[in-house]
This record gives structure tokens, sequence and C-alpha cells, in this order.
């Protein structure tokens, strides 16, 4: 009899172990697989907040009687009046598809009030651009960016597209516009997708990420900055996972606007997108 409580007593004790091993192993295999999101501090999310923020220049009736197919939202600094009139008389030019702004912040002292009062002539006579009063320079481009997809989400949600694209590209509109034909209207995004993005750790360059903001190695697969199409849905989506962060087994990492923490679906490295687009040379010679 005791022999017999023995054999069930080491069973009962195997069987324990195995289940507490599996249920280990699955718990490590998922929390690697799916990083727990969790809220920025508000003092950090504060700074990306569009709530933060005010329009000095707007365009909100653009939208209220159509619907574009594709948005073109361009960033661009407020000096760069030849850039957007360029834009303007090329590639840009109005089409019952297609709809074209620009998104400036506040030029930077001492040339701030010229440049404004040339800003808001230049917008009362195209109608075109969107002004928010934050410091425009190149370490503020995420807010620019989460100003436009507040903008989007806000005053153009009937859009079928939009599409992120740099001052120094000309896009190929008739091309792409027939390719998005076929194109999935939700849950996508599209352009050149980087697959072997490493952060730079030299303090002196323009893209220089610290180990402390992101200690990985590399970054996840995102599209290129330069121009990428998505659909407006994903405009809301992008602006409500910029309020966390992402906790794995290796510290915290706040969701980028590159959309590596939205758009895990339909995510495509597109040829014809990449011919779509091409940097302008000599365009204003």
């Amino acid at each position: 009899m005791r022999a017999t409580l023995i054999r069930r007593l080491v069973k009962l004790l195997s069987a324990a172990a195995v289940l507490a091993l599996t249920a280990h192993i699955l718990a490590s295999s998922l929390s690697k697989q799916t990083p727990e999101p969790s809220p920025l501090p508000p003092e950090e999310y504060r700074l990306v907040d569009p709530q933060t923020y005010r329009y000095l220049l707007n365009q909100p009736s653009v939208c209220r009687h159509r619907s574009p197919f594709l948005l073109f939202m361009v960033p661009v600094g407020a000096e760069d009046a030849a850039a957007r009139e360029a834009i303007r008389k090329t590639w840009s030019a109005s089409g019952r598809d297609t709809l074209t702004l620009f998104f400036v912040g506040i030029p930077q002292r001492p040339q701030m009030s010229a440049l404004q009062q040339k800003l808001e002539e230049e917008s009362r006579q195209h109608a075109d651009i969107v002004q928010v009063n934050f410091v425009d320079n190149y370490h503020n481009l995420t807010i620019k960016t989460m100003m436009m997809m507040r903008w989007l989400a806000t005053y153009c949600p009937g859009a079928s597209y939009a599409m992120k694209v740099d001052a120094d590209i000309f896009v190929n509109v008739f091309y792409l516009i027939q390719w998005l034909r076929n194109s999935p209207k939700e849950n996508f995004i599209t352009g050149s997708v980087i697959q072997d993005g490493r952060p730079r750790r030299e303090p002196n360059s323009k893209w220089y990420v610290s180990e402390e903001l992101y200690p990985e190695e590399s970054f996840p697969s995102y599209v290129s900055g330069a121009g990428y199409v998505f659909s407006a849905d994903l405009a809301a989506r992008i602006s409500w996972a910029s309020r966390f962060r992402l906790r794995s087994n290796h510290g915290p990492h706040t969701c980028t606007v590159t959309f590596v923490c939205t758009a895990e679906k339909n995510t495509k490295d597109t040829s014809p997108v990449a011919r779509a687009l091409h940097f302008k040379t000599g365009l204003l010679e």
C-alpha cells in the first residue's frame, strides 16, 4: 500500500512539473511574440499629442463637399515657397481624384515675422497650407507627422488613400492612382520597405539615436519616409498607437510614426510605388 501511494505521488509530482514547465515555455514564447503595450506618461505624450498644439492656418472645408481618392500631404519648411510653387505647377496640378496640402510649423527666429506674413499671403492665394504652432525643424518631424494624421482623420476622413511625400520628390500621379485602384481599401500601407535599418550611434549624426532611446541593434521593418501611401483609415489608428510604448525583454520602446507598431498587415514593398517616385533634380533651375 505504501509503495502504491509513493508511486502515485511521484506521478502526480512529475505531471505537475511538466505542466509548470509547459506553462513557463508558453508564457516565455508569448512574451517574446507579443510585447505588452503600456501608455506613455502624460508628460512624454504631451510632446506629440495633437491636443497640445493649435492651427495657425487651416483648410477645414477642402474635403467638405468632396472625398479625394488620394490626398498628398507634403511636410515642408515655411521658407520653402519655391518648392511649394514647383509642386503646384507640376505633379500636384488639381484633379478630381487628388488633393495636395502643405504642412508647416512656425519659422524659427529671427526670420519669423517676415516669413509668417508671406506664408499667410500664400495661404490666402492658394488655400493649400496647414500650419501648426510648433517650431519647424528636423527634430520636430514626428510632431509634424502626427499633425498630418490628426488633420486627415478630422477634416478628410472620406479620402480613400493618403500619401506622405517629401518636397524633393516628383510623383508620377497617374501611374500611382492606376496602381492603387486594385489595392486594399483598409489596413494598408505601401512604399519602400526598409528591412535592415540600424540606429545611428554617432552623436554628431543627423539621425543619431541613443541606446537609452532605442537599445536594440536593429529596427523592425518600416517604410521609407521619403514617400509612402496608406489607406486613410490608418490615420486614426496611428494617432491612437502613438500613445503607447511596447515593453519587450529588452526594455520599453515608444511606438514610432513609421508604422512599426500599427501596420502589421497588408504592408507591401512594391516596385510600382518606387517607380512612381523620383527625386527632383534641377526642377527649379
